[in-house]
Formats: structure tokens, sequence, C-alpha cells
């Protein structure tokens, strides 16, 4: 510095520090451990790879009092390979104190919300799951684990810190994700009796999730091609259903594709109770239709619910599926069909007599006094919120004929329900 002094000091020369293009990423953690829980939040410049500032606050004890003040100031301004080192230095020849707190709670209580910044480096070709439950919450972050998988999701801070442990497990046993804050309206804002109804699936009022900081993530990288795997399939409207699909419906450029079953499989495992169930307790396929048919024979309005089926996937066993069911729907004749082709909420902007709203699906059966409603080709996490509603709600009977492993909570189902099973139900009339 003492050499370039005069050098630097010329008035013809200015020197611009270079900055970033974008704006800076304002990111959220919390950490808990024996000493108490973390909340931390950073601004970061993603551009530089730079720790702008950072804000430590939570409930936990140290001494001296500025400790966690001069840590903050200590970090401003680092680079973000750099964090970790800084903070051991910084903790270095430092007296101390700290109520069951180590240096190490500090590093992860910091880096957690950093870390963010290296998930989303990802390719698109995500699978949009709504979580109507903290059953389907567990569930969906065991399969993430399981399978490899990286999630992105919106829960409000209430919530996260409730269920700070799910998370944590599932990340110990491999499922690395983002959670974006929800600000505004939540269920824990309004009470104990509207946050029970958030357990249930049953929170009613709306929040905006697309927000600037998700979309800015989401565009961390171009789109590039993805492997087979993920690519979205082509789709149609299945020639079987054509007839059934509202006049006001558009296809979209994306619904739910049968593949997005898989996030429930592994705990269906754990709750499979054989060919099918009659009130939770297990029969036999002939038994379970003999029974379906008899309910039907005496049902006024029943109903038939299934979206994988409304659409074609070009593949021959679901083809076959749907063909087996319209037979079916135009054997019987009083067989009345209601749509599900998506999972979008219909914000009142639907016909209840052709189409269920899926925060609402209760409303569309209730509109007609359907006393019998068949779920087909409705995705496994989708069908058990269904359920719930259904029950609690309706006095209709709920049948669920599954492709996977059943619904006990039903008052009927059947599992493995392919084409075939369909026929020999069919041979029943």
């Amino acid at each position: 510095m003492e050499e370039r002094k005069e050098y630097y000091r010329s008035p013809e020369w200015v020197y611009e520090v270079k900055r970033s293009s974008s704006e800076p990423e304002l990111l959220f953690g919390i950490y808990r451990c024996m000493g108490g829980t973390f909340r931390v939040s950073a601004k970061v410049d993603p551009d530089r790879k730079l720790l702008e500032q950072v804000i430590i606050n939570g409930d936990f004890f140290v001494e001296p009092k500025r400790l966690i003040y001069d840590l903050e100031a200590y970090l401003k301004h680092t680079p973000l390979q750099d964090v970790e080192r800084r903070i051991r230095e910084f903790f270095k020849d430092r007296q101390w104190e700290g109520l069951n707190l180590t240096v190490d709670d500090i590093v992860s209580a910091v880096m957690f919300p950093l870390t963010k910044i290296d998930i989303l480096a990802y390719q698109k070709g995500m699978i949009p799951i709504t979580i109507t439950s903290f059953e389907l919450l567990r569930d969906t972050l065991k399969w993430c684990a399981e399978n490899g998988y990286t999630y992105v999701g919106h829960c409000c801070y209430e919530f996260y810190e409730k269920r700070y442990e799910i998370f944590q497990k599932a990340s110990k046993e491999g499922a690395k994700g983002v959670l974006f804050n929800i600000v505004g309206t939540t269920c824990y804002s309004l009470g104990v009796e509207e946050e029970e109804k958030a357990y249930h699936g049953e929170f009613t009022v709306e929040l905006d999730l697309i927000k600037d900081a998700l979309v800015k993530s989401l565009s961390v990288r171009e789109d590039e091609k993805v492997s087979e795997r993920v690519q979205r399939r082509h789709f149609d409207f299945s020639p079987f259903f054509k007839d059934f699909v509202p006049s006001y419906y558009k296809k979209p450029k994306a619904v739910p594709t049968p593949e997005e079953d898989r996030t429930r499989t592994a705990l269906q495992k754990e709750v499979f109770l054989g060919d099918a169930t009659i009130d939770g307790k297990p029969v036999s396929y002939e038994t379970a239709f003999e029974v379906l048919a008899e309910w039907l024979r005496k049902a006024k309005k029943p109903t038939v619910v299934g979206p994988l089926l409304l659409w074609d996937w070009q593949e021959e066993e679901l083809s076959q599926k749907a063909e087996a069911l319209r037979e079916l729907i135009d054997r019987i004749g009083k067989l009345q069909v209601k749509v599900l082709p998506d999972y979008r909420p219909k914000l009142k902007k639907y016909d209840p007599s052709v189409e269920m709203d899926p925060p609402n699906p209760h409303e569309s059966i209730l509109h007609d006094q359907n006393d019998l409603t068949i779920l087909v080709g409705v995705h496994c996490y989708r069908t058990d919120f269904v359920i719930r509603l259904l029950r609690k709600h309706t006095p209709t009977k709920v049948v669920a004929l599954c492709g996977l492993y059943g619904h006990p909570e039903a008052h009927l189902s059947t599992s493995f329900t392919d084409a075939e099973k369909l026929f020999k139900f069919l041979s029943l009339w």
C-alpha cells in the first residue's frame, strides 16, 4: 500500500469498483440445537458469491452480550467460500460463553441459509405437488430422500419451526431442499381453529406463492434438455372421455402425470392390507366387486371421478383402463361423471355438476347429492385428501379403485386395479 500510494492518489485516474448486475438474494434459515433456536437472515450477492450482510436472532444465551453483533459485523462482505473459515477465525482467540452452545452450532446456523445458493443450481423439469396435510409432507420428504430428489417449496415460518424435526430428519436421510417463506395471512395468525383446519387440509385463505424470490431462483439456469425420466410427456384428451370435458375447459400446458403417484408409494406399502378393503377390513377382489355392484344398483345418484383417465398418455395399459371404465359408465347408465383434470383451485369458477374443485371436492358432491362416489385414476396423494373431505362433509359412500396399494380409509377400496380387473367387474352386469 505504501509503495503504490502516490500512484493511486493521481487525479488522472478514477477507479470504479465493479458491482453486481443482479439484485441481492435475501435468504432465511432456522437452526435448532441443544442451546436453542437460531433464526438467520442473509443478504447474498449471487453474481459475486458474496455475503453482504447477516442478521442472527433467536432463543439462545451467550456472553458477552455484544458477541453476536460483533460476529455479524465481522462477516460483512465475506466471500461465501470463506464464511465458515471466518466464523471459526472469529471465535479462535475470543473469550465467550454459551449455554449448551458450541462454535459448530453457530457455524451450522449461519451456513444453513447460504446452502440455498448451491442447491438452486439444478435443471428444470420438476414434479408439482400440493401438500394438503402433514402426512403428505412426511411421505413426500421420505420419497425425496429415498430417490435422491431435491425439493423447492413454500411454507410459513411458524410451520417450519413447528415441524423442524421432520425437515431435519429428511435432510439427514438425503432429501435436500429449499423452502421459501410465506408472507401474509396464515392459519397460525388466525388462531387455533384455523390451524386445526390447516392440519386437515381445509384452510381456505388464498395466498400468492409466486413471489419474485421464487421466480429468480427458478431462473438461476436457463432451461436445458432434460432426461427422458423428467421430460414432460405429450398428452391430449382421451377419446373415451372427450365428451365429458366441460365446454369452458382448455387444455393446459401440463397436468399431473401417472408417474407422480411415486411420492405416495413409501407410505402406501406400510398400510397395504391386500387385494381390497371394506371399511378398513381386508377382503378379496371378488367380495369387494360384489359389494360395489350392489351399492351401484341401490345408488340413486352415483358419480365417478378421475383425471388420469381423462387424458391420453399414449400408454396401452391406461388406454385399456379408460376403455373399460367408459364401457362401465355406458352400461350402468346412471353414473354421473365429474372430471378432476388437474389440481389447480377453481376459485368458484366451475360447474359443480361436471367438475370438482380440488380444494373443495365435497362441494361438487353436495351440489348433486351424489350418494356414491367412485375415484378412479386420482393420484394417491389427492385421493387421501378427497376421501377425508368427503367422509367429513358428505354422506356419500366413497370407493377408491386404486392403481397402487389401495386406500383403507375409503368405504371400499381395491388395490392394483387395472383394465383386467375392471373388465371382470363388468361381467357382474
